[in-house]
C-alpha cells in the first residue's frame, strides 16, 4: 500500500518496527533468564498478536465510541513514545545491573538486583506489547486522516517526498550503532515530535 506512506511514519516505521529483533534483543538484553533469554519464537508471535489488537482497538474506538481519527493518532502517537522511553529506561537499568552485581559481594544486593532486572524484564515486555498494539491501531487511523487531509490527485508526489526522509531517518539510525537505551530513546524523540505535531494538526 504506497498511499499509505506520510511523514507520521518516519517516526512508526523506525528500525524498531521494521527489524522485530531490535526489539527481541532488548528484551533478551532486560533478562536475567539462565537459559540465554526469553523464547525469541513466542515473543515474536506475541508482537503480531498485539499488532493485530491494536486494529480491534481502532476500530472501538472510532465507530462505537465516535472518536476522530486524528484524535486517536494523538493518542498513539503518545503512547508509543512513552512506551519506547519505558524501553530505553529498563535497557540502561538492565546494562548497569551486572555491573553493580559484580562489584557487590552481599548476597542480598545481589538478590535485589536479580528482583529488579526481572521486573525491568517485564516492564520491558509489557512496554514492547503495547508498542505493537499501537503499531496496529495506527495504520488505520493513518490511513484514514490522509484520505481525508491530502488530495487524491497529489498523493502520489507528496508521498514520495516525504518517503526520502523517512528512509534517511531509518538509514541514519541503523548506521550509527546506537545501543538499545539510545535506540530507543531517539524513537521516543521523534514520537514524541510527531505526537506534539499530529496534536496540532487535528487542532486545526
Amino acid at each position: 500500500h504506497d498511499n499509505h506512506q506520510t511523514h507520521h511514519e518516519i517516526n512508526k516505521e523506525d528500525p524498531s518496527h521494521d527489524d522485530p529483533s531490535t526489539m527481541t534483543t532488548s528484551s533478551s538484553s532486560s533478562s536475567n533468564h539462565n537459559d540465554g533469554g526469553p523464547p525469541l519464537g513466542i515473543v515474536f508471535a506475541t508482537f503480531m498478536v498485539c499488532c493485530m489488537l491494536g486494529t480491534s482497538v481502532f476500530s472501538i474506538l472510532s465507530t462505537k465510541m465516535g472518536m476522530r481519527p486524528s484524535r486517536i493518532l494523538v493518542v498513539v502517537l503518545t503512547v508509543s513514545a512513552l512506551s519506547c522511553l519505558v524501553i530505553s529506561q529498563t535497557s540502561l537499568s538492565a546494562t548497569a545491573a551486572p555491573t553493580a552485581a559484580a562489584l557487590s559481594n552481599n548476597n542480598n544486593d545481589n538478590a535485589a538486583a536479580a528482583a529488579a532486572a526481572d521486573t525491568n524484564h517485564l516492564l520491558a515486555y509489557g512496554s514492547m506489547l503495547l508498542f505493537e498494539v499501537c503499531i496496529g491501531c495506527y495504520y488505520p487511523a493513518m490511513s484514514t486522516v490522509k484520505g481525508s487531509v491530502i488530495p487524491e490527485t497529489q498523493r502520489s508526489a507528496i508521498y514520495s517526498v516525504f518517503r526520502l526522509p523517512m528512509n534517511l531517518v531509518v538509514l541514519l539510525n541503523l548506521c550509527s550503532n546506537l545501543d538499545s537505551p539510545q535506540a530507543f530513546g531517539l524513537c521516543f524523540a521523534m514520537l514524541g515530535v510527531g505526537a506534539l505535531l499530529q496534536w496540532k494538526v487535528q487542532k486545526g
